[in-house]
């Protein structure tokens, strides 16, 4: 399958198209439902630190079939995302825990002027399988 790809404006509306367009193309691909909703998940998270921390339009590049998915999203801020371990209570700061915690994958590639944050999962994920 094309990869699906749109420039989404730095505002909170964003995080909500990004949710569609993901899932949209993971429920084409024919994935599981728990893996359409970790990508969703996950890409409602790097959509927002793109969107909120980075205040910058956010570049979503999806590809999902039936074996994988993978997610990018570019935004113009040159500040790495850092995995933060947060006190129970805390409001925000868990997106990128959440990343490391759930993708099958994921890294970022600085780009000029940049970066890219993206993840991969697989598109048969079960509830009851163990991960790695």
């Amino acid at each position: 399958m094309e990869p699906a790809s749109t420039v989404l404006d730095a505002i909170p509306s964003s995080i909500a198209a990004a949710r569609a367009m993901v899932r949209e193309r993971c429920r084409v691909a024919g994935a599981t439902d728990l893996s359409r909703d970790l990508a969703v998940l996950l890409t409602s998270e790097v959509v927002t630190n793109a969107v909120l921390h980075a205040a910058s339009r956010a570049r979503l590049s999806v590809i999902a079939n039936h074996e994988s998915i993978r997610v990018e999203v570019g935004d113009d801020s040159t500040e790495l995302p850092q995995v933060l371990r947060l006190r129970r209570g805390s409001p925000h700061g868990r997106g990128m825990a959440l990343l490391e915690d759930l993708a099958d994958a994921w890294g970022v590639r600085e780009e000029p002027g940049g970066k890219v944050v993206w993840f991969t999962l697989s598109s048969d994920r079960q509830a009851d399988e163990p991960r790695d």
